[in-house]
């Protein structure tokens, strides 16, 4: 299991719009309206506010380190009560599988030593009933 978590901190406590990625957009858009032969203005304010975010130091979304351990550490036990569980089916199935093979060992046990009294017997049915076939031609 892999858990990434990126915790970033905010440079002041107030709104901060990142200019490069807004330029960006408009540049994109600005292309788009020639391409389309649009030619209605580009709307900086829809721009300005897909790009802003409030950050508050120490907090991210409004949660804080504390309430991050606090998830991963709900998230580990329902992955290992997952795994237990996954586990036992899994037990289960396998001992219901030996079981089988078992009875199947005990079945070829039980019949072996018969099998090793008929096995000549019917081989040497087999060699008559050849021997026969050649003298009747």
């Amino acid at each position: 299991m892999t858990l990434f978590a990126r915790v970033e901190r905010a440079q002041s406590d107030s709104a901060r719009i990142d200019a490069v990625q807004v330029g960006a957009y408009v540049d994109q858009i600005r292309v788009l309206q020639q391409q389309l032969g649009l030619d209605q203005p580009v709307d900086m304010a829809r721009c300005f506010v897909s790009r802003t975010s409030s950050r508050t130091k120490g907090r991210r979304g409004g949660r804080t380190a504390a309430e991050l351990v606090t998830i991963v550490e709900h998230a580990v036990v329902a992955l290992n009560a997952m795994r237990a569980s996954e586990g036992a089916r899994l037990s289960q199935y396998l001992s219901e599988r030996l079981a089988v093979i078992e009875q199947s060992v005990n079945h070829i046990a039980e019949r072996a030593p018969g099998r090793l009294v008929e096995q000549p017997i019917g081989l040497r049915a087999i060699g008559e009933r050849a021997r026969r076939r050649r003298r009747g031609r």
